[in-house]
């Protein structure tokens, strides 16, 4: 059983993929590859995330959206290159053995109630915050990162015209070159 949370911005097109996609990988590579549910639920991930980066190149299938109605650039309209995104909190089960295996990327959380009744969080957010370090390393070896700043009791990153409070996320080149990385936790 895969159960799974992708919060995305800037428009569907990273979530829907993550959504539609990554069940039948993660079977396909326990089935078909024999490998353990935490190797197949991260190397799905990989996939799903190189994939994206691809179509990403090719054209607009991972274009974001604009509102008109609320009058929100939302990408790919003010900001040359920027695509929608996604964050990512996945948890899948083997009923076989009961293990529980997460999948974290981004500020999405799983939690879990445990069998005395505590309410137990099972994944960690990547603020910009807690990715200063690798951020600033990036920048010591010439990357063109940014460093996080705080606005309001918020920590941002900025790419191109926008500001992201994720430090990891799936997303497009342009972000991606600026320091946001879809490693996840596992």
């Amino acid at each position: 059983m895969i159960l799974g949370v992708m919060d995305g911005h800037g428009g569907t097109a990273a979530s829907t993929k993550v959504s539609q996609e990554l069940p039948s990988l993660v079977s396909n590579q326990i089935v078909v590859s024999r490998r353990s549910l935490d190797d197949a639920l991260l190397n799905a991930w990989e996939n799903i995330c190189l994939d994206y980066q691809r179509q990403c190149l090719d054209g607009e299938q991972c274009a974001a959206d604009y509102d008109p109605r609320e009058g929100v650039l939302l990408a790919d309209t003010g900001s040359e290159g920027l695509n929608a995104g996604t964050t990512a909190s996945i948890m899948a089960v083997d009923e076989t053995n009961g293990q529980l295996v997460a999948l974290n990327c981004g500020d999405s959380r799983s939690m879990v109630v445990t069998s005395d009744g505590r309410v137990q969080l099972v994944t960690q957010d990547h603020t910009p915050q807690s990715e200063e370090e690798r951020l600033i390393q990036g920048i010591a070896e010439g990357l063109d990162y940014s460093l996080p700043k705080c606005t309001f009791s918020k920590w941002t990153i900025s790419a191109g015209g926008y500001e992201y409070a994720v430090g990891r996320s799936l997303e497009g080149p342009l972000v991606t070159s600026k320091g946001i990385v879809n490693d996840a936790d596992i």
